[in-house]
Parts: structure tokens; C-alpha cells; sequence
């Protein structure tokens, strides 16, 4: 079960519980933490959302007159996509609540969490006696209830205005993947070869992946029900549309960047590797010209050396980076198969 593979320490006392309180409910603290990070990762997916083109040209990557004269009417588009009136906000907030409400009802009426205090060969506890004392009871502690009612509306409420922002961003990608012009960054100017801002980007995407993993892996626990059968086929649904469309964008971002880094790469050996032959004929016959051969040859050198699958540093971020998703899918099986 969910809180034994988080906590078993914790859990191993399950057997002489008598009510629920805040320190055994381990999904909800789960759900709260999940929910308040979900509200930390959209803000800063905004943030470094609105300054990616600016810090691609602060990088290098793209020039200024690209921006303006070839990506404008794009980039305008998306913005204007991304302002939804407060009329929109107001009603996709009280859809939210409605869902909290309806969350918090159901885990009230069937929460496994009560049946698994309950279940215990040496509780002295009913189902019904662990759900009264339970912290969030809405009977006992209403203030509490409507807490725990706020904490998953505000989760669903940020975790869908990031998938929206997931899916503009999927589409300006598609609309302008034949418009993009990169240019090569050398190290001596970034590390990153200029893919800081993109870095950045992935990052924080990352991030909410994991954090939407882990809330859904708490909701699956509270919302299965104490028969231990998932029926639900909606939370099945959001639960498989969510990591997938996660696991998409991180891929597809992985991909664009890997992509055009190896092209500029490659298109700037094949430059330098012309202007070498061109620069060794001219010293044969000429004699001259050698100090811009040098100046190539230096080129040509860093050149060799550059990655040509990942530009950010350290090769092994993007691997260590998809270990703990992997680690919270391999849980979500584990209670899946209990």
C-alpha cells in the first residue's frame, strides 16, 4: 500500500490505530505538498516560458532579426493564447472545487485509508470510527475539510493550466518547426553552447512530471476504495493522459534541442573544414593568410570537441533527471498490483 512503501517505519504502527489523524495520512501530506509545488512549478514555467526567445538571443542561439522578422507573428499568436480573460479563470475555478468536492466525498464514502487502520488483525477500530476521527472529517473538523477540499482543487487547477500551457507550447513548436534558423554558440562563449534558456525550459518540466506523478500515485491510493478494486475509469484516464502528455513534452523538448545542436554542429565542421582547405591552398601558393589558418584550425579543433547529442553540461543529467520519474512509476505498478 502507498504509505507503507513511502513510510513503513510510520506504518508499522497502522496496527493499533484507532482514528486517523494528520501523521498516518500520508496521501494527504503527499497531496498537499504535490499540490503547492504544482502552483510553484506553473509560476516558474510562466517566467522562464516568457523570457525563452529573449534569453536565446541573449545567448546566441537566435538572432534578434530572426525573432522580429520571421517569428513575430508566431510568437504573437501563443501570447495572445495564453491571455484567457478572468471570465474563464472564475469558471475553470469553481470546476476545480466542484472536483476537490467531489475527491474529498468519495474518499469519505470508500477512502481505503480508513479500511487499511481498520483492517488490522489487532485494531480495535471500525471503519466508521477511524473515518469520525480522521482529521479532515468534515462532521469533526469542517475547517479542515474544506482545507483538504482547497488543497486538490488547487492542484487540479494548476496542474490543467500547466497541460494548456503544454499543449500551446506543442502547437507553436509544430507551426514554426520549419521557421527555426539556430546559430552555433562556440563554448568559448557558453558552456551550453547557447541552450541554457531551452535547458532552463526542460528543467522545470521535469519538475512538474514528477510532481504530477507522485499526486497522482497519492490519489490512485485514496481513490481505489476499501473493496481494493479500481473502477474508476475517469481517474484511470487522467492519470494515463497526464503522464503521457508529460512524458511527451519532455521527449519532444529533449529532441528539438538534441536535433538542431547536432545540426549546428555539423553545419559549422563542414564551414570550417571548407574554409581550412580553401586557407591551406592559399598558404602553398601564396604564402600568406596564415594567422586567420590558425584562427580556423582553432575552430576546427574546438569544434571536434564539442557534444554532439547534448549540449547542457553533464551528459548525465537528462538520465539522473528521468530516474526519479522512473522510481515513482515503478511505485505506482507496485500499488497498482496490490
Amino acid at each position: 500500500m502507498l504509505p507503507h512503501l513511502l513510510l513503513p517505519e510510520a506504518w508499522a504502527e497502522r496496527e493499533r490505530c484507532s482514528a486517523a489523524p494528520l501523521v498516518v495520512d500520508l496521501p494527504s501530506v503527499l497531496l498537499a505538498f504535490t499540490s503547492t509545488l504544482a502552483v510553484t512549478v506553473y509560476l516558474v514555467l510562466v517566467r522562464r516560458l516568457s523570457g525563452l526567445v529573449s534569453g536565446m538571443v541573449a545567448s546566441g542561439l537566435v538572432t534578434r532579426r530572426f525573432v522580429e522578422r520571421t517569428l513575430s507573428r508566431q510568437l504573437a499568436l501563443v501570447e495572445g493564447r495564453l491571455r484567457v480573460s478572468a471570465r474563464y479563470k472564475a469558471a475553470w475555478a469553481i470546476v476545480c472545487c466542484m472536483v476537490g468536492v467531489g475527491f474529498y466525498w468519495w474518499t469519505w464514502e470508500n477512502g481505503r485509508l480508513f479500511a487499511d487502520l481498520a483492517g488490522g488483525p489487532n485494531s480495535t477500530a471500525s471503519f466508521e470510527t477511524v473515518r469520525r476521527t480522521w482529521w479532515a472529517s468534515y462532521e469533526t473538523y469542517p475547517l479542515l475539510a474544506a482545507a483538504w477540499v482547497v488543497m486538490g482543487a488547487v492542484g487540479v487547477y494548476f496542474a490543467t493550466k500547466q497541460a494548456y500551457i503544454y499543449t500551446q507550447l506543442a502547437q507553436f513548436a509544430w507551426q514554426s518547426r520549419s521557421l527555426w534558423r539556430f546559430q552555433y554558440v562556440p563554448r568559448s562563449r557558453d558552456d551550453d553552447f547557447g541552450w541554457k534558456p531551452v535547458g532552463d525550459v526542460i528543467g522545470i518540466v521535469y519538475l512538474g512530471f514528477l510532481n504530477f506523478t507522485f499526486s497522482v500515485t497519492a490519489l490512485l491510493y485514496l481513490l481505489r476504495g476499501n473493496s481494493q478494486a479500481y473502477w474508476n475509469p475517469v481517474i484511470a484516464a487522467f492519470a494515463s493522459v497526464g503522464t503521457l502528455t508529460n512524458a511527451t513534452v519532455v521527449i519532444a523538448l529533449l529532441w528539438v534541442m538534441i536535433r538542431n545542436h547536432r545540426a549546428t554542429i555539423l553545419g559549422r565542421r563542414k564551414q570550417t573544414s571548407r574554409a581550412l582547405r580553401r586557407m591551406e591552398e592559399g598558404v602553398r601558393v601564396r604564402g600568406r593568410n596564415t594567422s586567420r589558418h590558425v584562427h580556423a584550425t582553432a575552430q576546427g579543433v574546438l569544434l571536434s570537441e564539442a557534444p554532439r547529442w547534448y549540449p547542457l553540461k553533464g551528459w548525465l543529467k537528462p538520465i539522473f533527471s528521468l530516474l526519479p520519474a522512473a522510481i515513482a512509476l515503478s511505485r505506482l505498478v507496485l500499488e497498482l498490483r496490490r
